[in-house]
């Protein structure tokens, strides 16, 4: 499509909601008879004008629709009367139609069929004729099923329908295809206003608003949905939760439309190309509420360019939208760090901040904002949500209205606060709330100058916090006989082992790990060999945090399967906690690739085949192992494939993580799962069976080739685009059809991928296997299907 008709073509998509609110009488109500005028300020005389210039006729049919144009637009344009005009083109509609209907592959190139039958659905609704609007969009999607401003045009011509959900379906891809247009957010507001859905067309108004605070449409959709979102009442505790929830979504739409207003900014550097499009990405997908994909996008821009305030801010934004507020701040200190002027840097660490308690942190920051932008509405909101939880209504009421009267998207914010706190806005005196004067929105300068203090401590501690993070994660790891890394060393083993004496005769020390040492003990009362696993200092956790623990254990000690090693015994002794294991003998998968560097195809199926078993019953328990790899997979030298380690590193990391303490945090960032195995979402703690399933391809990729599929420990952004050699190139006798299959468990999308163990084997076992080599099989109990 030309750079001029796309830009008329797109100018117009946005204005064509205005056109269905103000033809269309229906249910909901239009905006009031006033406003028309307004929402309609481009009229069809200008699309008829654009199309005529988009294109040079060369085929009959191609000069007969340029000859309608010419007509309609010479009849039109000697009528002054904007109404008048309107009429002549809609009049003269069936002309246009059945011309561009005559335009096919044989007589005009697709861009030109494009413009023109947008163009038409475009008239079409303008004059009402909802169902010539939908073919014409229709025929735009046979010719490019990508094209947006079809999907906005069809989006409209089905609320004219009154085909609700059509239309917002519609209005989704059209966003999908184009975060960045305000339209496309227009008409899904327009779409979920016929549904009745009025907060869902508040946001999507506010953020066409956050894109173009031009577009009329959107603002009046606002004021509509405002209306008729119920006030909030609080009488008793569950009206309360639920108000909370109602204004955390109003903070979300807020830090939403901050990252619109962000990405708006003119750029104040050059940029490398791929920076600028990860920036781009981020906030594209921040849009359309892929906020994983935008810190991976994020994350990419900071290692092509570590100086870059930008990523560290978008990073900082989706950790907020995650609720993962810990990383919202550090990373909103390190875009601070790196451009302190930066407002929306400081109304991200103030949101943070507040969900986090740490209330005076967040008033500082907000004053430091308003410092920076004294007409900033975002940090006034900030302050208002700070004020009220240190009890003073009075400012967070003035703050509140402030935001309101700066930015029109803080109103219910406003009215609900006021509802919260049983304020009755209607009493208030005439003027403003009693509280701080408008014009000084600074605290005192001692008590500012004592936040500063607060602010730059907790700064520095978490730049010392983070940079202990960076030596955790950097520092070299040890080596085992076949080079390849392990886990750090546990803590020393303590020299008496309590409780444990009385029961169990301690023996050789088997392992170590990220979570402990394990020895090989014999249980008294049964006279039998098990593994004690003897927990690191940093996993005797406080009361709270061990109940957790300890519950989730007995979950996965419920398992027992031929295939998974099983846990006898949990001890919470007063000195630690204690896991009794069956004592296994025999090697890992790691240790037979440590001496044969590469298996065939059909002994890593003799040993996927029992794997997969593994994970189907654990799955059907809804257990998920979290840390597969061939280092806990054991070949027993009773002739049978156990898997080790299942979920519990992982449960107990995520304890330690969920206690919030960043030293902690740092220190069990390492067992959440093994970064070379590890699927893309594991890495911001999305958790499937799909993640499992990852985790055994990358098993299987390593076993046939003798090489990871990721050699370095990749992030999810480097997962996201996958670029591993192919199995049949590293090895030539493997078979093609399992480079297919690699892909397809390898895929960064948990949703494209293999989605169940039983689906796992049953397309492995199909692949056949070149070589002559038959394993001999391992001990088989049940089928893995």
């Amino acid at each position: 499509m030309k750079p001029f008709p796309l830009f008329l073509s797109a100018a117009a998509s946005l204005l064509l909601p205005a056109a269905v609110l103000w033809a269309y009488d229906a249910q909901p109500p239009t905006p009031p008879a006033e406003k028309k005028a307004q929402l309609a300020e481009n009229d069809s005389y200008d699309r008829i004008q654009s199309m005529a210039m988009s294109f040079k006729p060369k085929t009959v049919e191609e000069k007969k629709v340029k000859s309608v144009l010419d007509s309609i637009g010479k009849n039109a344009g000697e009528e002054p009367d904007r109404t008048k005009r309107q009429a002549i083109i809609a009049a003269s509609l069936g002309d246009l139609n059945e011309a561009a209907r005559g335009l096919d592959a044989r007589s005009a190139d697709p861009e030109t069929i494009k413009q023109i039958a947008n163009g038409a659905a475009y008239l079409n609704n303008r004059a009402s004729n909802w169902e010539e609007g939908r073919a014409f969009a229709d025929k735009v999607l046979t010719y490019d099923p990508s094209d947006r401003d079809a999907y906005i045009n069809r989006s409209n011509a089905n609320y004219g329908l009154k085909n609700y959900q059509s239309s917002f379906d519609d209005a989704q891809r059209a966003a999908k295809i184009d975060p960045n247009s305000s339209g496309a957010y227009t008409a899904r507001a327009l779409a979920a206003y016929g549904m009745q859905d009025y907060l869902h067309t508040l946001e999507d108004a506010r953020r066409a608003l956050a894109i173009d605070p031009a577009d009329k449409t959107a603002f009046s959709l606002m004021k509509l949905a405002e209306g008729r979102v119920p006030s909030l009442k609080v009488t008793d505790s569950k009206s309360r939760a639920e108000a909370e929830v109602h204004r955390e979504y109003h903070g979300m739409i807020a830090q939403l439309n901050e990252v619109e207003s962000k990405r708006m900014e003119p750029p104040t550097q050059t940029l490398p190309r791929s920076v600028e499009r990860l920036l781009h990405g981020a906030a594209s997908k921040i849009a359309l509420k892929d906020y994983n994909g935008a810190l991976d996008d994020a994350e990419q821009a900071t290692r092509e360019d570590p100086n870059n305030a930008a990523a560290y801010y978008y990073r900082a934004a989706a950790y907020n939208l995650l609720g993962r507020y810990e990383d919202a701040s550090q990373n909103a200190t390190l875009a601070l760090a790196l451009n302190p002027s930066d407002a929306a840097s400081r109304d991200a660490r103030a949101w943070a901040m507040n969900h986090m308690g740490r209330f005076h942190d967040a008033m500082a920051d907000a004053n430091h904002s308003l410092e920076i932008n004294p007409k900033n509405a975002y940090a006034y909101v900030n302050r208002a949500f700070a004020n009220e939880k240190l009890g003073d209504l009075d400012a967070m009421l003035h703050d509140f209205k402030t935001a309101s009267e700066l930015n029109a998207q803080f109103e219910p914010v406003y009215h609900d606060a006021a509802a919260m706190n049983n304020i009755d806005l209607s009493k208030l005196p005439a003027g403003k709330p009693k509280g701080p004067a408008q014009g000084t929105p600074l605290r005192k300068p001692a008590a500012r100058r004592d936040q500063f203090w607060v602010v730059l401590a907790s700064s520095i501690i978490g730049g010392f916090l983070i940079a202990l993070g960076f030596i955790h994660v950097m520092s070299p790891a040890e080596k085992t006989p076949a080079g390849k890394p392990q886990a750090a060393a546990a803590a020393a083993p303590a020299q008496t082992h309590g409780p444990l004496l009385a029961n169990y005769t301690m023996g050789k020390k088997l392992g170590q790990g990220g979570m402990g040492i394990v020895y090989e003990a014999v249980d008294r009362a049964l006279q039998r060999k098990v593994a004690i696993k003897v927990l690191r200092e940093e996993f005797n956790l406080d009361s709270q945090a061990k109940q957790r623990f300890l519950e989730e254990a007995r979950t996965v000690a419920a398992l027992h399967h031929s295939n998974i090693v099983d846990i006898h015994s949990i001890i919470d002794a007063p000195d630690g906690l204690y896991l009794v294991f069956e004592h296994i003998e025999g090697q890992t998968v790691d240790d037979l690739l440590a001496q044969k560097k590469r298996l065939s195809l059909g002994e890593a199926k003799a040993i996927l085949k029992h794997v997969c078993r593994a994970l189907k019953y654990a799955h059907e328990h809804d257990i998920v192992h979290r840390d597969l790899k061939p280092g806990n997979i054991m070949l027993t030298s009773e002739g049978r494939v156990k898997v080790m380690d299942f979920g519990i590193s992982r449960h107990a990391a995520d304890i330690v993580t969920a206690r919030g303490g960043h030293q902690q945090y740092a220190m069990t960032s390492s067992v959440v799962g093994t970064p070379y195995y590890m699927a893309p979402e594991q890495e911001y703690g999305v958790v499937r069976k799909e993640s499992d399933l990852f985790s055994l391809g990358a098993c299987l990729y390593e076993m046939v080739t003798g090489e990871r599929p990721y050699p370095a420990p990749a992030s999810s952004a480097q997962k996201l685009t996958p670029s591993y050699p192919k199995p049949s190139q590293l090895v030539k006798d493997l078979p093609l059809s399992l480079d297919r299959f690699v892909d397809a468990v390898l895929h960064p999308d948990p949703d494209q991928r293999v989605r169940t163990a039983k689906d796992f084997w049953s397309l492995l076992e199909r692949i056949k296997d070149s070589t002559a080599d038959t394993p001999a099989p391992y001990k088989d109990d049940v089928s893995p299907s």
